[in-house]
């Protein structure tokens, strides 16, 4: 569809929030439809556009096939809208004016130039973007050293069948049916009322205390009492059975839970902040030592997730779809390896590390010596401290001393 054909569907040219349109994904306009005002400068209307871009693209930049494309009916709302308020102008009651679009393919008067409200509106429209009007896709990176050789036999096998397990696999089903849910305050809550029904149904003592209001209230009202679903009743997409979550997909997401929390953890003890409602894995000592954002605690944190990832991987083995969700573990392996070797390009780390009375050179050698390449490090490490000492240091320690005439002069009498 080109957009010349989108707005002809419309019956003009429109865009979503002046500067958006569905199915063109990761496209925005500066100035577009609808986006002046009469009595407010057009940069404004710029800077608005061009902040709402940012904020939309935001998620998906990291990711080279990511998207984030407009909701069609979305778009239906906002212009609906649009133009029903612009037929409360002046702009549309019958006078001449340039504003107005005399050969619209719509019933109505179309406008397609100003702005029915004020700018400061759109600054706000664009500063908080209604996320449920957008369908985000991020796609992991594609490096063949993350998947396992014993996975398939060819590397383009595994990457084609882990590109069908990502988009409807357990994260896929469960971002499907947060979506769904979000969209209908109905089925919020509904949602909320099956979560009290089988709260009572766990052993959690803390479940148990939130009583039930009601039954599941689709089948309720939608089935019959032989279990069929009453005629001109409609299964909701995510209550179908190969869209539900399944015991074998709350492992899957328990175990991305835990990955994720230790991230968060490290997140917090970097910032200072490893207290409050993390103090429970501080005080398990799951980090040892406990961070407490000094610049060599960035070496534990690397260790530590890197532990964090190989344990994962070694849990889902037995997963149904393991292979497939330990590429993508490997995946964040690699980044975080990535970002580990970049301590090299500092040796700010290091030296810290080195006149830790604690630590010196001893926590390198626990750390990196019984792994042959990253004794390499270590070399790397010395090399790059002594450098820094000779360089910044080592002439302050022999500093000549500077001896002065008492006779009033500046200038120097000898050098010690």
């Amino acid at each position: 569809e080109t957009l010349t054909q989108h707005w002809e569907s419309f019956g003009g040219a429109e865009a979503y929030n002046c500067s958006a349109m569905s199915g063109f994904p990761n496209f925005f306009m500066l100035l577009g439809p609808n986006a002046t005002t009469g009595h407010t400068s057009a940069i404004m209307a710029i800077e608005n556009s061009v902040n709402f871009a940012l904020r939309i693209l935001k998620p998906v930049l990291g990711s080279p096939k990511g998207a984030a494309e407009l909701e069609r009916d979305a778009e239906e709302r906002y212009v609906n809208r649009i133009q029903d308020d612009l037929s409360k102008t002046v702009w549309n009651s019958g006078c001449q004016s340039w504003y107005i679009q005399p050969q619209s393919e719509s019933s109505r008067v179309w406008n397609a130039m100003v702005y029915p409200y004020s700018q400061g509106y759109l600054w706000y429209r664009s500063l908080f973007p209604v996320w449920r009007d957008w369908k985000i896709s991020m796609l992991y990176g594609k490096n063949p050293d993350a998947f396992e050789k014993e996975v398939f036999e060819g590397l383009h096998t595994a990457a084609k069948e882990h590109e069908v397990w990502r988009r409807r696999g357990s994260v896929g089903k469960w971002h499907n049916f947060a979506v769904e849910v979000s969209r209908s305050d109905t089925w919020t809550d509904m949602l909320k009322k099956v979560q009290a029904v089988e709260s009572q149904l766990s052993d959690d003592a803390q479940l148990k205390k939130h009583r039930p209001r009601a039954s599941n209230e689709w089948e309720k009202v939608n089935l019959t009492r032989a279990g069929h679903i009453k005629k001109g009743s409609k299964l909701p997409f995510f209550l179908k059975e190969e869209n539900r979550m399944t015991p074998d997909d709350w492992h899957v997401l328990g175990t991305l839970y835990d990955i994720l929390l230790d991230f968060q953890l490290v997140v917090r003890g970097l910032e200072g902040d490893g207290q409050g409602k993390h103090q429970r894995k501080v005080e398990e000592n799951e980090i040892d030592p406990p961070l407490s954002g000094t610049s060599w605690d960035l070496i534990h944190a690397y260790e530590f997730l890197l532990e964090t990832l190989e344990s994962a991987k070694r849990a889902v083995a037995n997963f149904p779809d393991g292979h497939h969700l330990a590429v993508n573990i490997n995946l964040g392996w690699l980044k975080l390896n990535e970002y580990y070797e970049h301590l090299n390009d500092s040796p700010l780390i290091y030296g810290a590390a080195v006149l830790h009375p604690a630590y010196r050179w001893a926590l390198f050698d626990d750390l990196w010596g019984d792994d042959d390449e990253r004794q390499l490090w270590i070399t790397k490490a010395k090399e790059m401290v002594r450098n820094l000492w000779e360089r910044e240091y080592l002439f302050e320690c022999h500093k000549p001393t500077l001896a002065y005439r008492t006779g009033g002069s500046s200038q120097p009498e000898d050098i010690k």
